[in-house]
């Protein structure tokens, strides 16, 4: 009796953390994001309650015989919705909004007594951080990507510090954000975390790519085959987003256009199977960060037009839901962003140009209906470059009424934000939402 009195409480929040799961994935797929919204922001409340309380380590180990994958796919699942989270907002971007969902980001000490707690189920498997010449089979490269990641991941709290530091108060203090982007590019802190990382990701990749290079030939089977490109998206998709440090630099993003183009290739490719087993509402919509957000990164990013425009037509060719995000609007955000390309075009050197370029930022407030975006503008009247903020409404989406209208607004912040993978701005220097615990899974 007394253990059942002690358990019953807990027993009820863990019950209560997986309805969250369910309700924000039912009401997800229905397209209801508002109430989507408070399940994943209730759930991520009380699962980081759940993981830093005082009896956290006796309290999970009385979740199941083995709780470790149980708590890893649950930490992992809510982690891809706070990502999601950083653009969408139930509200109005505005102070008090920006106030609550601060409430929500762990800070980097709660992260790293989190991490603590949980690296154990993250980590069941001991010696996975030396490399095998070849991985032998999908299961062993994804387990060894889970640990790479994890270990990636751990360095979370000491990263949201630099960032915190680093990132300008003042958005429209354009000398003041120059000279942010420069000391994000010579931190010595953030160039360690990217050398790391970049290391431990290309020793994951030699042992990974013969392993690639034998099941992705036509004869095998098919379920090797799409896991097995869909875990190397995601390695490409890190190897970019983990050099934050540099996203200001031109040369580097110019760079990237070969691991862009193969995201958009390989994207593409999983997409057309999805297509032709199902077309069905819930055959296009998961819980996961989805395809879509590398396409929309590549589409925004990318300095090939070429690449840029294939990014654009795979997400129009293939709409789908991922969580949260959609891909019609996404869609939108791209052809925006083409806009924005156009306009910034002048007789300056390229590396200019992605200076202003590197400022766009998009967000999505009102649960989705409303789309904002930031970036630089040239006065037509001062001649000086300006950051300003547009809208436009969704609903004219699904009223069938063409292209979206954009309408100039005064800023709804005045912070400095990054948008580089994740998003960040100078409130919170928050990189990574929730408790930090991100699972890669193909």
């Amino acid at each position: 009796m007394p253990l059942g009195i002690i358990a019953k409480p807990f027993v009820s929040t863990l019950d209560a953390v997986l309805l969250s799961i369910l309700f924000a994935t039912f009401e997800g797929l229905c397209r209801n994001l508002k109430s989507a919204l408070e399940h994943v922001s209730h759930g991520l409340s009380m699962i980081r309650g759940l993981c830093g309380g005082p009896n956290a380590m006796v309290l999970l180990d009385q979740l199941a015989p083995d709780p470790g994958e149980l708590m890893s796919e649950v930490v992992s699942l809510y982690s891809r919705l706070g990502v999601q989270t950083q653009i969408v907002v139930d509200g109005r971007i505005d102070v008090e909004t920006r106030r609550s969902r601060e409430r929500l980001k762990a800070s980097p000490e709660e992260i790293r007594k989190v991490n603590s707690r949980l690296d154990r189920y993250f980590n069941p498997t001991k010696g996975l951080s030396s490399y095998p010449e070849t991985f032998s089979n999908l299961e062993e490269a994804l387990d060894y990507w889970l640990a790479m990641t994890r270990r990636v991941e751990n360095k979370g709290p000491d990263v949201v510090r630099v960032v915190r530091d680093l990132l300008a108060a003042n958005a429209q203090d354009h000398s003041k954000v120059d000279k942010a982007i420069d000391r994000f590019q010579s931190s010595s802190e953030l160039s360690l975390y990217t050398s790391d990382t970049r290391s431990q990701l290309e020793q994951w990749r030699r042992a990974f790519w013969p392993l690639y290079q034998h099941h992705t030939t036509p004869h095998l089977g098919e379920r090797a085959d799409w896991s097995i490109i869909s875990l190397y998206i995601e390695y490409l998709a890190l190897s970019i987003h983990s050099n934050v440090a540099r996203y200001g630099d031109y040369d580097y993003v110019k760079s990237i256009t070969p691991q862009c183009r193969d995201i958009v290739k390989l994207c593409e490719v999983l997409l057309h199977q999805q297509d032709m087993k199902s077309r069905k509402p819930a055959h296009m919509f998961t819980m996961h960060t989805g395809l879509t957000w590398h396409l929309i990164f590549v589409a925004i990013n990318c300095r090939d037009p070429d690449v840029r425009l294939s990014a654009m037509r795979v997400l129009e060719a293939y709409p789908r839901h991922d969580g949260l995000w959609s891909s019609h609007l996404l869609l939108e955000v791209a052809k925006k962003s083409q806009n924005i390309e156009i306009e910034n075009i002048t007789d300056e050197s390229q590396e200019v140009q992605w200076r202003r370029l590197c400022r766009r930022v998009y967000l999505f407030e009102e649960a989705g209906s409303k789309l904002i975006f930031r970036f630089m503008r040239k006065n037509k009247e001062t001649e000086r470059w300006e950051l300003i903020e547009e809208y436009a409404d969704a609903s004219q989406l699904r009223r069938g009424t063409g292209g979206l209208k954009w309408r100039e607004r005064p800023l709804s912040s005045q912070m400095f934000t990054l948008q580089w993978g994740q998003t960040a701005d100078a409130a919170s220097g928050t990189l990574w939402p929730g408790m930090g615990c991100v699972r890669q899974n193909p």
